[in-house]
C-alpha cells in the first residue's frame, strides 16, 4: 500500500465513512428492465454490478457491489469499467449487508476509489 493511499483512507475511515478493502474480480454493465410504480409503464436502464473478494478470519467472501449510473447513460458498452482483475482497493460503500447468505453493497458515486 502507497504512503499516500494509506493516509488517504485512514483519513476517510476516521471522518466516519464507510470503506470496503477487497481485491477486484470482475464488472459487468447490463440493462435491466423494471416497471415504474409510479406510471405503471415498463422502463429501462443500465445498472452496473462488481465482484469483489474479501478476505477475513473466515476466510474469503465474495461480495457483490451495485454502482449507481446517471439515467443519461442508455447504452450499457459505453460504461468503463476502472479497476483491474487482482488488484486491491478500498471501495466506499454507502450500504454494505447480508442476505440468504450473500454479502452486498451499494458504491458511493461521490467518493473515489482508493487504489492501495
Amino acid at each position: 500500500m502507497s504512503a499516500s493511499g494509506e493516509k488517504q483512507l485512514l483519513d476517510a475511515i476516521l471522518d466516519g465513512q464507510l470503506y470496503l478493502v477487497a481485491e477486484y474480480r470482475a464488472g459487468l454493465a447490463t440493462k435491466r428492465e423494471f416497471v415504474d410504480k409510479v406510471t405503471g409503464k415498463a422502463k429501462e436502464k443500465v445498472a452496473v454490478r462488481h465482484i469483489i473478494e474479501v478476505t477475513g478470519s473466515a476466510g474469503i467472501d465474495s461480495v457483490t457491489l451495485f454502482q449507481g449510473v446517471p439515467e443519461t447513460v442508455t447504452d450499457p458498452a459505453t460504461v468503463k469499467m476502472e479497476w483491474q482483475k487482482g488488484k486491491r482497493y478500498a471501495f466506499p460503500l454507502v450500504t454494505l449487508g447480508r442476505e440468504k447468505g450473500k454479502t452486498s453493497g451499494l458504491l458511493d458515486t461521490n467518493r473515489g476509489v482508493i487504489p492501495l
